[in-house]
Order: C-alpha cells, then sequence, then structure tokens
C-alpha cells in the first residue's frame, strides 16, 4: 500500500498531497535528491522548495499539485521537471532553466525571485515587483515566449566585452512571442547593469571607450514590444567599473528589439590631453 511522500521503488514518489522540501529532515536530503535527480514524480500532489541549497530535477515528473519554490534553487533538468502546471517562484527562490531544456510552465516571479539560464520557457512568464531576471550564466541567453515586465522588476545584465556578440559576450532574453512592459514612470523597470573582464569575474569590461557610443541588444521579441516608453526604464550602473565621464545610459526601442544605450558625454581625459596639444601646436604655428 502507498502511502504519501513514499518511495516507490527506490526512486520514484508518489506525491497525494503538498510535500515540503525544507520538511525533509538535513541527512534525508541528499538522499532524496539522488532519487529525484533520475525518478519520478507523481500524483496529486504538489512541491513546495523552501530553505537554502540546490535542488536538480531531472526526471519526467507528472504531479498535478503545483510548484513553489521559495528559498533556494531549483535546476529544470527535463522539459516536465516541473510537470506542466504553473509555477511559482517566490522570495528568496531561484529557478534554472538548463541548457537543451524547454519548459512549458507559466511562471509568476514574485518579490525577491530569480529567473536563470540558457533554456526555453514556452508559456508566459511574469516579473512582478523585485522580481529579476538574469539570462545564461555570466553571460548568456534565455529563450522565451512570452514575457511580462512589470513595475519594479529586474534584468541583471552581465557584459564582459562591447566588441562582442549578444547571447555570448551580454545577455540576451530572445522570444519566439511578445514582450509586454507593464512599468510605469513612477515605479520603473530596472536594468542592473554589471562588468565583468573576460573570465566573467567582476571587472572592467573589455574593448569599452567612453568616447564611444553603443548599443548593447537586451531583449529581442518576434511577436512585438508593447508598452515602450524610455521613462518606464532605469538604469542601476552602481556595479559598471569602466569608467564613464560623464556618459550616460537609457533603453531604447529599434524595431523588434530593445537596447542598453550609452551616450558619450565628453572624451576622455587621454584623448583631451591629445586634443589640447594639438590645439597648443596649432596655435604656436599660427602664431609663428
Amino acid at each position: 500500500m502507498r502511502t504519501a511522500g513514499q518511495i516507490i521503488d527506490g526512486l520514484n514518489i508518489l506525491l497525494k498531497r503538498v510535500i515540503k522540501y525544507a520538511d525533509i529532515s538535513h541527512w534525508l536530503r541528499g538522499w532524496v535528491q539522488g532519487c529525484l535527480a533520475g525518478g519520478v514524480m507523481s500524483g496529486s500532489g504538489g512541491l513546495v522548495k523552501e530553505g537554502g541549497g540546490t535542488f536538480t530535477l531531472s526526471g519526467a515528473n507528472d504531479y498535478s499539485g503545483g510548484t513553489l519554490v521559495s528559498g533556494g534553487t531549483v535546476v529544470a533538468a527535463n522539459n516536465v521537471a516541473l510537470d506542466i502546471g504553473a509555477a511559482t517562484i517566490g522570495a528568496g527562490g531561484t529557478l534554472k532553466v538548463q541548457d537543451n531544456v524547454t519548459l512549458g510552465n507559466a511562471l509568476l516571479m514574485l518579490d525577491g525571485s530569480t529567473l536563470s539560464g540558457n533554456g526555453t520557457v514556452t508559456s508566459t512568464v511574469t516579473l512582478e515587483q523585485g522580481a529579476t531576471l538574469s539570462p545564461g550564466n555570466s553571460p548568456g541567453t534565455l529563450h522565451g515566449s512570452d514575457f511580462v515586465w512589470g513595475s519594479g522588476a529586474h534584468y541583471h545584465f552581465e557584459v564582459n566585452d562591447f566588441a562582442g556578440t549578444a547571447g555570448t559576450n551580454w545577455d540576451l532574453l530572445s522570444l519566439t512571442g511578445g514582450l509586454s512592459i507593464t512599468a510605469t514612470v513612477g515605479n520603473p523597470f530596472i536594468i542592473d547593469l554589471s562588468s565583468l573582464e573576460p573570465t566573467n569575474v567582476a571587472g572592467l569590461a573589455a574593448h569599452f571607450s567612453a568616447s564611444s557610443p553603443y548599443d548593447l541588444l537586451l531583449a529581442w521579441a518576434d511577436g512585438g514590444i508593447t508598452g515602450f516608453d524610455p521613462s518606464r526604464f532605469a538604469v542601476n550602473s552602481a556595479d559598471f567599473q569602466n569608467p564613464v565621464y560623464g556618459g550616460q545610459w537609457s533603453v531604447a526601442l529599434e524595431s523588434n528589439g530593445l537596447y542598453l544605450h550609452f551616450a558619450n558625454a565628453i572624451p576622455e581625459p587621454g584623448t583631451l590631453a591629445l586634443f589640447g596639444i594639438g590645439a597648443f601646436g596649432l596655435l604656436r604655428r599660427r602664431r609663428g
């Protein structure tokens, strides 16, 4: 006779109620994780991930009680790792969609949650106040269908080389559907810009010159972008370590692409010094 949460055949779990990973005793967690790495969760129950640590789901799961991640990280390593129902990622929770994985779950990202990885999400993803989108793995591309960017939500945007390409040298959200911007002027969507060295550690990004303008593709939506207004965006450049010498960041729309734009203000000090030397020489020649 099967009981709620029983291990079946040493690998599979039958869920007759919601099972909370945080409720499993510490010494059992590694064993349960090992079972679920290749096993299957099924039944009418659901899964709640609380507390710290990383929980990898690689089985073809078939449970109907929903998924809630409210602490630590869940790695989706199978197309139906979270079954096919809607999933909610809450405060302190991270969902990482592994490479070559396509999730069909609608995702609701709440305050304090993070969505990351290089995989694909084919249902609607809604970023609410305080939620963070962090494509790839320093940096990379997250693929999807339809996204909603709400007020006070964040995009953790990393770049390691301004002469590189989107999705490889800076983050990219690539959508086959549409991007809906519901943020407001009073509570904008926030781009958290971070510079990385070519080795992907925090530092100076390669090939950046404060005397040059740049446009980096943030997101592309085949189905179009609605609700765009540059004043609905704010750029937080506190973690961008290259000197900008008064240059300004903003977000721009062109066709189906959303771009992070850098407007240079003045030439860099070295350029000014060379200009000064040249002007002084020209003045001397004119006076002579």
